[in-house]
């Protein structure tokens, strides 16, 4: 079995790179590995189990696990317990037994974990923990829920509790959807839900029993979701990593062992700018996939380099951004008036920094619709390229939001003027 690519983990990064090396090379032996037995499930899906907009585990799965069994992919149900590097052995537990199984290559794509304290009502973005919370929340048992983490999972989770009308207190130690510039944030926290109280610079001390404690209160609430900054699964193997166990890749997704490789939540990323770091993302843990892929069989490929882009949808607004450096210049532009597909009244919003050069840095967009991804799609192309580049584009507008240019190419030009 010493001609084996072994893949742990059976979500984004994992299946990618799976399928595109039987893609590549179709007699590969390739042995995916899942402990929990589901593969290929969106985690961007499971807040909407909260307000019952999906039921049943059928309804976050991209694909069944049958697919990737038809495509010459073996998935084992069973948890890796340690990588033997110097061996070249996976140590696994499957029904019960420890096993071993030899590789030549391997793939780590094992994301990241959650944590929360132990609690009957507590509860983590994980599949059993939010279909639990989901039948309790139907069955009237949650009507107030405390929400520890303000970042995209954690706003999330409060939009969909209050859309059922359960009072939220949504706890951050910092600022609410700190991924974004402070006024792109504060005009989407009004997007949140009526039920939903922000509260920020509020530090979670812990537990003592159901009562929750932090820095200005104690509280007792039906449920709390715990959606702080997940850590990398990496403990399994010895090889160099970050300071939040990362395991350290370049752009290629090679660690410092040639035989084994890292892609996904688990990994770290290189970005534009060459900077390694972490991001977590489905795109980025789909497209590290695939790049593994290709080095694992030494075939040519430019790596993958990161450019910031991240999004969210609050009940259809979507917020995006793009860029990976602070802008020393900004200028922020307001969408005009309009209402979204409920009929709510929605602008939008676009944030656009550069360098005092004029080189752009980093843009931001939120609107109803489609029109913040392709706008942030369009910055993405042109970060650390001069705003007149922007501006002299041969881009389609839309009328209904402007009749003279593409309210991107307007704010670049508007922030000409400034640095001008």
């Amino acid at each position: 079995m010493n001609d084996l690519f072994c893949v742990i983990g059976g979500n984004a990064a994992g299946l990618s790179a799976a399928m595109q090396i039987k893609r590549l090379s179709p007699k590969t032996h390739v042995i995916l590995f899942e402990k929990s037995g589901l593969v290929s499930y969106s985690k961007c899906l499971l807040p909407y189990y909260l307000s019952g907009r999906i039921e049943g585990i059928d309804a976050i799965s991209v694909k069944p696990a049958v697919f990737f069994s038809d495509q010459g992919i073996e998935i084992l149900q069973a948890e890796v317990t340690r990588i033997d590097v110097r061996s070249r052995e996976v140590l696994y537990i499957e029904n019960g037994r420890l096993r071993t199984l030899r590789y030549r290559k391997l793939l780590l794509a094992t994301g990241t974990r959650y944590s929360k304290p132990e609690g009957e009502n507590f509860f983590m973005p994980v599949p059993d923990d939010y279909i639990r919370a989901g039948e309790l929340i139907r069955a009237g048992k949650i009507r107030t829920a405390a929400v520890i983490g303000g970042g995209f999972a954690g706003c999330e989770t409060a939009l969909e509790l209050s859309r059922v009308g359960i009072a939220v207190d949504l706890i951050e130690k910092n600022r609410v959807l700190s991924l974004f510039s402070p006024q792109f944030a504060e005009e989407l926290k009004g997007f949140l839900g009526g039920n939903t109280r922000m509260m920020e610079n509020t530090d979670f001390l812990g537990t003592d029993g159901e009562l929750l404690r932090t820095s200005r209160f104690e509280r007792k609430y039906d449920a709390a979701f715990f959606c702080l900054t997940p850590k990398p699964s990496t403990e399994m193997i010895d090889i160099p990593k970050m300071k939040n166990g990362a395991v350290r890749t370049d752009a290629k997704c090679r660690t410092e062992n040639e035989d084994i490789f890292a892609a996904g939540d688990c990994a770290s990323v290189t970005f534009v700018n060459n900077r390694t770091g972490t991001m977590p993302s489905a795109v980025y843990a789909n497209k590290t996939g695939k790049t593994a892929a290709y080095s694992m069989l030494s075939k040519r490929t430019p790596g993958f380099f990161a450019s910031g882009s991240t999004m969210i949808d609050l009940d259809g607004i979507v917020a995006a951004r793009t860029g990976v450096e602070e802008g020393s210049v900004c200028i922020v532009k307001k969408l005009p008036d309009s209402k979204d597909d409920k009929g709510r009244p929605s602008g939008g919003l676009i944030v656009l920094g550069c360098s005092e050069s004029g080189i752009i840095k980093y843009g931001e967009v939120f609107s109803p619709g489609t029109y913040a991804l392709q706008a942030v799609t369009l910055l993405g192309s042109f970060l650390g390229r001069p705003l007149n580049e922007l501006i002299a584009a041969d881009i389609p507008y839309a009328p209904f939001i402007n009749r003279v240019l593409d309210p991107v190419q307007a704010a670049a030009f508007g922030l000409l003027l400034k640095i001008r």
